[in-house]
Parts: C-alpha cells; structure tokens; sequence
C-alpha cells in the first residue's frame, strides 16, 4: 500500500507481545496446576487402591488364623471331656488320650504338639512321646492359668522359646478336677513353620511384609523371618498397634515409620476375634507394603510428565520468543519498504499530498504496466470506481476543513483493507477513489468491493445533510475483463464509471458491476 508514514513503526505495539507473554504465562500455569492436579489423585488412587488391597489380604490371614483357632478349641474341648470323664490312672486311658493327640496333630497342620499337664505342671500325656514326664510348672502359660483358672475361657497365651529355640505360641484349656478347681492344663502348640507359609502366601510384592502379634503387643512371627525382632513389644504408645487398639476397630490401616524397622510403610491391621470364644487375650495380624517401593511406578511417571512439562515451558518460551522476534524484524522491514516506496513516490511526486495516497499520474502508469500483464498472462483485472455519497453536501455542512479530514480518513480505511501486495488504490479526483485488482476475477471483485463499503460506513462519520444515510457512505463501480488487443484501457475505466453511475442510481451506498 502507498499511504504509509512515519508513524507506521511508532503503531508496532510492544503491548500485543506482552499481552502474548501473559497468556502463555496463565496458558502454563492452569496446565501446571491441572497436571499437578491429576498426579495428586492417581498418587491418592493408588494409595487407596493398594489400602484396600493390603486389608484383604490381612483378612485373608485372619479368617485363616481364625479357622485353625476354633478347629483347636474343638480340639481341647475334646480332649478335655475325655481326661475329665475318663481320667488317666490306667495305661489303656492314656493311650486312647494320647491317640487323639496324635490324630489332631495329624489333622491340623498348624499343630506342633497337644500337651496336658497336672496341676503340678508334669506332662501326663502327649503327643509327643520324647516329653513324657518333662515338668512345665515354671512356664509363664502354666502359672497364668494356675493363678487365674477359669473354666470356660480359651487362653492365648504370650510368645515363648521353646528348647530349640523357636518362637511358638499356644492355646490352652484349664483342666479342673470334679468340685471344678484347677487341675491341670491342656494345650496345643501351633508350628511356627506352617504360620509362616501362611503369612508368605498373601505377598504379590517383593517389599512385603506380614506379622502376627500377641495382644500383650509381643511380635510372636514375622515373614520375611527376622529372627532378632521376635519377642519384642511393640505396644508403645506411638506405635500403629497403639493406635489401633485404641480405636477398638476390627480393622484399621496406618502409613508412616514403623515401630521395629523405623520405615515408612503403608500397614494394614487385623484383630483376630473369634465368635463365641472366650479369649483371655487378642492376636493381630498385619500386613505392610514398602511405601518407597509403592511410589516407585508413580515417581517415574512423575518424573517424565514433569521433564515433558519442562520441555513444554522452555520450548513453549523459545518458540514465542523467536515468532515475536520474527514478527518484530518482519514488520520493520515492511515498515522500512513501505517508507522506502512513499518517500519514492513522493519524490517523483506520485503521491496525493491530501490523502497519501497514489495520485492519478501514478494510477495511469500503474495501470498500463499491470494491463500489459494480465495481456500477456490472460489473467482478470478489475476497476473499481468509489465515490464518497453527497460529498458536497458534506462540504456544505460542515465546511471544507472536515471535508478534507474526511477524504483523509476513507482513503486511510479504502488503503488499509487493500490487502494484497499487488492491489492499488489512487485518489482519481475529488471525492472519487480508483481501485486496480489485477488478477481477480468479478465475483472475488464483489467481496473485496462490499468490505470496503461495509468499513467505511463503520467508521460512522456523520453526515446529516445524506440523503443515503446519517453517516458518511460510498457508492461503488466495478468493470473486469482480460485485457487483449480488442479492448482499450478507458474502456474498462468507462464501464467501472457506469456501474458506479447505476449505484447512484439505484439509492447510493451500493455497487454495480458492468462487464
């Protein structure tokens, strides 16, 4: 376009690229957040997920556990009916006892040993014969019973060595004598090798651990097997069997250090209840996954979405960094050619001084080079003719000074929207405007014509004394053809003249086309 200034580097407007950074600021920030978000929830997601995993298996433990009690209960009461129905005085007694020790040691896999002892502590059957006659009267279990009998509760007695030094627990009925005093006890031994496969058989982690615990809070078993732990107490107040004791729930699930290996673990917690058991005390199950390992896949996946988001944000601030670059250099070398071009043509004095617009002497060379052109191409060209309605009466109205500005802004307007690199518009002579579309076909012509109308009544310029409108409006004439030798060049220019002629006609404010 030819109506360029110096004040067309000043418009460059640094505001539009600062504005472009702000978006792509909040752009990056609400994606930080939502990213952030969502890691936030699948990290809960799993969390949950594996709560409720590690609770089933303890349950799995429990209802195992709690099956082998109430078989052994079954057992002892058993048991005692026959010794305190029958008695052991005479060798056909004890054998037919000492038969079906053996038979549920056999039976329940859990079960090491049954054993009953006098009320003096000594074995007087078993299933087991290498401890016949062995004395028990010092063991804890012995005098528990001894110094709190009770005839109806099943004891679960606290974690002990045995003589080979394996960590066992057992379960026990008080033998009573016909008034209904202490006379003895009888338990079962459970086989800490048999509890650990079972404890072993719940893992699907490598980081997994289980345990069984003595309601007194003594660690009796744990797998994978760390001997050196057992028969430790665990119950300290800060400890997760602490707290879920004290919730009194059935159970319950904990994350944080654990009490004996001071690592953070997600901890499931199980009260081993029988039904309809009277028991002097509770046993625990546990189950726990290492939490670093339970991250592991999270973190990763943390990790890459954060490197994604950091490429993201680098490559997001570099890549419109150099488009804003682009487009700065860009639009000051169009600045620079088009100031190039107005000084050029002001020189050769092809500008109207009024409009800065080409003026008719350029127009007929403009014209005659692009009509050799589209000759020698067969391509279309326009002509348009614009005229300003009632411009007099504009003039009448409000005097030739806003005439002038008048004319300064339609031609401004008419030259802006002439986008094309090879479009031209000239002032033609006083209110009228020429337009040359080389290369457009009529219906093309149209569209860019009814823009150009459609935009100079937006600029509402008000015009009272218009018989068209209450604004300032234009009338426009179109002629298209390709050039040849048959047709002259005034020939066109007289067609355009027409049409603008039959948009005056026809109410103003139009365009017509003759071809």
């Amino acid at each position: 376009m030819y109506n360029r200034s110096d004040s067309q580097l000043s418009s460059f407007n640094i505001k539009s690229f600062f504005i472009e950074w702000i978006f792509l600021i909040f752009f990056l920030l609400i994606l930080s957040i939502f990213v952030s978000f969502m890691l936030f929830h699948q990290n809960e997601d799993i969390l949950k997920r594996e709560e409720d995993r590690l609770l089933t298996q303890a349950k799995i433990l429990n209802d195992n556990l709690l099956n082998q009690i109430n078989s052994i209960e079954q057992a002892l009461l058993s048991t005692r009916g026959i010794i305190e129905k029958d008695g052991l005085s005479d060798k056909k007694s004890k054998d037919h006892v000492e038969e079906h020790l053996k038979t549920y040691v056999k039976v329940l896999p859990y079960l090491r040993a049954f054993v009953a002892l006098d009320k003096n502590g000594e074995v007087i059957a078993t299933s087991r014969e290498d401890i016949l006659g062995f004395n028990y009267s010092s063991r804890e279990y012995f005098s528990n019973i001894k110094n709190n009998p009770s005839k109806g509760k099943l004891y679960v007695n606290r974690p002990y060595k045995t003589l080979l030094g394996a960590w066992t627990i057992n379960l026990a009925l008080m033998l009573s004598d016909e008034k209904g005093d202490f006379n003895g006890v009888i338990f079962a031994v459970f086989e800490p090798l048999q509890l650990m496969k079972t404890l072993e058989s719940v893992f699907y982690a490598n980081d997994m651990r289980s345990s069984i615990i003595h309601g007194d809070g003594t660690l009796f078993l744990m797998a994978p097997k760390k001997d050196e732990v057992l028969g430790i107490k665990i119950n300290t107040e800060n400890s997760f069997l602490y707290k879920h004791k004290l919730g009194n729930k059935l159970n319950s699930i904990y994350k944080g250090k654990t009490f004996i290996a001071n690592d953070n673990r997600l901890v499931a917690f199980y009260t081993v209840n029988p039904q309809n058991i009277d028991v002097d005390s509770s046993l625990y199950i546990t189950v726990s996954r290492d939490l670093n390992a339970l991250y592991v896949n999270i973190r990763t996946e943390i990790y890459i979405v954060v490197a994604l988001m950091i490429i993201l944000i680098l490559s997001s601030i570099i890549g419109l960094y150099l488009l804003q670059r682009k487009r700065y250099f860009s639009r000051i070398k169009e600045i620079e050619q088009e100031e190039e071009k107005r000084k050029i043509l002001e020189t050769y004095a092809y500008i109207d001084s009024m409009t800065q617009i080409a003026n008719r002497r350029y127009f007929d060379q403009f014209l005659d080079k692009e009509w050799r052109y589209c000759q020698r191409n067969k391509k279309n060209l326009c002509i348009v003719l614009i005229d300003i309605d009632n411009f007099k009466l504009y003039n009448d109205r409000y005097g030739h000074q806003a005439g002038d500005e008048c004319l300064k802004k339609v031609a401004r307007v008419l030259d802006d929207n002439l986008n094309r690199s090879h479009d031209f518009i000239a002032r033609y002579g006083g209110e009228e405007f020429i337009c040359i579309l080389p290369n457009t076909n009529i219906e093309d012509a149209k569209v860019i014509c009814e823009k150009l109308r459609v935009e100079i009544e937006n600029l509402k310029i008000p015009h009272e004394d218009s018989k068209t409108s209450n604004v300032v409006t234009i009338s426009i004439g179109i002629s298209c053809t390709i050039p040849n030798e048959n047709i002259e060049m005034n020939d066109l220019i007289r067609k355009a003249d027409n049409a603008l002629y039959l948009s005056k006609k026809a109410g103003r404010n139009k365009l017509s086309v003759e071809l």
